[in-house]
């Protein structure tokens, strides 16, 4: 007969060993939702009250250079960055309404072997 109750202790110790860096906080937010005539000044200016802001990045259409309605805030401090999230996720702005999230970094593309 199966121990449920060590069975479902065991599955949460499990999940609260990963939780920690599946949800990490980071200095850096990735802002959701933008609008398109939001450009990277006006962004920085919104999110400066929370504390210095280190980096602004709207990321654009290469070919057309219009805004894709997200981007990247990076403070000097995770805790800088925690506040405005709080403050600033689900807020609107210029008709939108923001999702903010701690920024995961890019993981690399495995290169394919193309040799024959």
């Amino acid at each position: 007969m199966l121990n449920w109750y060590s069975l479902i202790v065991e599955s949460l110790h499990c999940i609260l060993q990963i939780y920690p860096f599946y949800k990490m906080e980071t200095n850096k937010l990735f802002v959701g939702n933008l609008s398109w005539n939001l450009r990277w000044q006006d962004l920085k200016d919104i999110f400066k009250e929370f504390g210095e802001v280190a980096f602004v990045r709207i990321v654009t259409d290469r070919e057309t250079g219009r805004s894709k309605g997200f981007g990247f805030v990076e403070f000097t401090t995770v805790e800088d960055a925690a506040a405005a999230k709080e403050a600033m996720d689900g807020k609107e702005i210029d008709g939108r309404e923001l999702r903010i999230d701690f920024a995961q970094e890019r993981e690399e593309k495995k290169e394919e072997n193309t040799e024959a």
